[in-house]
């Protein structure tokens, strides 16, 4: 009994073995990631901010209601979004820093032969989803979380007889990223079937419906109580792209066609409405095509890299709303190019996106497209500027979903050197110059604010008291009647760095921005010190919406210094 019991433990076990193995070589894992720990600074050099001198206001208040007259005399630096994700852009010194850490890892998973599983899993700050980071010695404690990891994309990849079938959210990348920024922002959910013949690929995918927030400019807010009605803002979307890459070349054209229709049936009663009353819900209709074209060539000692994209948007109704842009249609396209010598990379950049078209004081009904937060063109404009791009938005709020800047409604001209002093060590400065590239923007487009944030409690005779705190943040306004911005000067950028392989996937990368503001700046933002310009208007007899454009600007200066781990 005991021999018996002894080979079926040795029959179990070997059994168990065989198994194991089969399932290991059935499955394959690989993970790719990144450390990153970075150290950030911006600083004015000067007391002559981007809204006045500091430590000066000479606002008056508004009914004694809100912040009162020099409220605002500490809001002095305006650091931008990257030390203020909370939309808090503003500092009371003339400096702020960041020192953050997050991590990025990229599984894949190849199931068999033909199905691969692939994610991203990403660590930031702890209850913060959206591209947070830990900064530093903000939880110290061996049992104090400082992130909670969150699973960002995830998508499966069949290979079958007619081609690659996508399922799944991930990244859309395409061409230079002038439209579709998947390395840094852009996702897409569709289904999709991607068929490679060769140097050529073709791809056709399709998305039945997705969830999409209200046009505010026809309703100022959604009714619907559940996201899922059929009648919500349904939308039919449909992409087609085919690429060409061989040798040299790398060329494609993309094409996305949508649209989507919310119905009236959204009306519902609010908190604030009498009883038996409905929301006024206006129906209405939107077709949307966009797309783009790309062409890239390197032969190993020149390159050259251009895109052009065109947004079509249509939006009707059967109603009477509020007047505002129905019709939006923009081409906007880049251009890079440079040479290799040896140890050193020069290139050249030009871009053009176009900017809203103001008249009279207002937006009129055909508009150009202002490329949003879910396309923004992050990777273009990086290598080249690190203020007024990745910090602070070119001024008009262009930030991607996941806050980093880029430059928007504007002509870009740039140039940088790059050189490899050593195999492991590359230096390179940049130049930027930028110009606003319509006049849509009013006086006093830029001023601050202090939003409310209430919260109830209980005083000493416990009675129920609301506390409320001011929290001070950038305002982007469009004012009707206002004067249109007639400079369109951004200013110019240099900037200079290092990026110094120290070991095999340890690299440590350092730079250094000066950025002098253009005289856009000086009308687009509100000077502290003019009186009253809190309340100022188009009658007052000095400046026009608290701007003051007879007024200097001091420069800007931004560094980074970041250690890399790649896996």
């Amino acid at each position: 009994m005991g021999r018996l019991r002894f080979v079926c433990v040795w029959l179990s076990a070997a059994l168990a073995a065989t198994l194991l193995a089969s399932n290991a070589l059935a499955w394959e894992f690989r993970m790719g990631g990144a450390f990153n720990y970075i150290y950030e600074f911006y600083g004015q050099q000067g007391a002559k901010g981007f809204f006045g001198v500091f430590d000066l206001d000479r606002s008056v208040g508004v009914g004694g209601v809100g912040p009162l007259a020099g409220d605002y005399a500490n809001l002095n630096l305006w650091a931008g979004r990257q030390v203020g994700r909370s939309a808090n852009d503003f500092a009371a010194g003339s400096d702020a820093v960041k020192h953050y850490q997050n991590l990025e890892l990229w599984p894949d998973f190849q199931l068999n032969r033909a199905i691969r599983f692939r994610a991203k899993y990403r660590l930031g700050a702890y209850g913060d989803p959206v591209n947070s980071d830990y900064l530093i010695n903000t939880r110290p404690g061996v049992n104090v979380a400082t992130s909670d990891g969150q699973w960002t994309m995830w998508w499966v990849t069949a290979q079958t007889p007619v081609g690659i079938i996508v399922v799944g959210k991930r990244p859309e990348a395409f061409g230079t990223g002038l439209q579709f920024n998947g390395e840094s922002n852009n996702t897409t959910e569709g289904v999709a079937l991607v068929a490679p013949y060769g140097p050529l690929r073709i791809s056709f995918a399709f998305r039945p419906q997705w969830f999409l927030q209200p046009d505010l400019e026809i309703n100022t807010r959604n009714s619907f109580f559940n996201i899922l009605d059929k009648n919500n803002l349904r939308q039919l979307s449909f992409r087609f792209f085919t690429t060409y890459q061989a040798g040299p070349i790398d060329a494609g054209i993309f094409w996305a066609g949508m649209r989507w229709h919310a119905g009236k049936e959204s009306q519902s009663p609010t908190l604030t409405s009498p009883p038996g009353t409905r929301t006024v819900f206006h129906p209405y209709d939107v077709v949307l095509n966009l797309g783009t074209f790309y062409v890239k060539f390197n032969n190993g000692w020149a390159f050259f890299n251009t895109e052009l994209a065109y947004y079509n948007e249509c939006t009707t109704t059967l109603e009477a709303v509020v007047p505002g842009p129905r019709y939006k249609e923009s081409w906007r396209y880049m251009a890079e190019a440079g040479v290799f010598s040896g140890p050193a990379k020069v290139s050249f950049l030009y871009a053009f996106m176009p900017g809203p078209d103001r008249r009279g004081g207002a937006l009129i009904n055909k508009q150009p497209f202002t490329q949003g937060a879910g396309q923004g063109a992050y990777d273009v404009f990086r290598p080249y500027s690190f203020l007024m791009g990745y910090a602070y938005g070119s001024g008009v709020n262009a930030f991607n979903i996941n806050g980093d800047g880029y430059i928007n409604a504007a002509s870009v001209l740039a140039t940088r050197l790059d050189y490899a002093l050593a195999a492991n060590l590359n230096l390179f400065g940049a130049f930027l110059w930028a110009e606003r590239s319509s006049h849509g923007y009013p006086w006093g487009h830029l001023r601050p604010n202090q939003t409310a944030t209430v919260t109830r409690g209980v005083n000493a005779t416990g009675g129920l008291v609301d506390n409320i705190t001011w929290t001070p943040s950038l305002t982007y306004r469009q004012y009707t009647g206002a004067p249109n911005i007639p400079d369109t000067a951004l200013g110019w950028e240099v900037t200079a760095g290092l990026d110094w392989k120290l070991l095999e996937k340890y690299t440590l990368a350092g730079l250094f921005a000066y950025w002098q503001p253009g005289k856009w700046f000086n009308y687009a933002c509100i000077d502290r010190g003019t009186p009253g310009w809190d309340t100022q208007t188009d009658a007052s007899p000095l400046y026009p919406f608290g701007a003051n454009p007879d007024r200097r600007i001091d420069p800007v200066i931004g560094a980074s210094i970041s250690l890399t781990v790649d896996f």
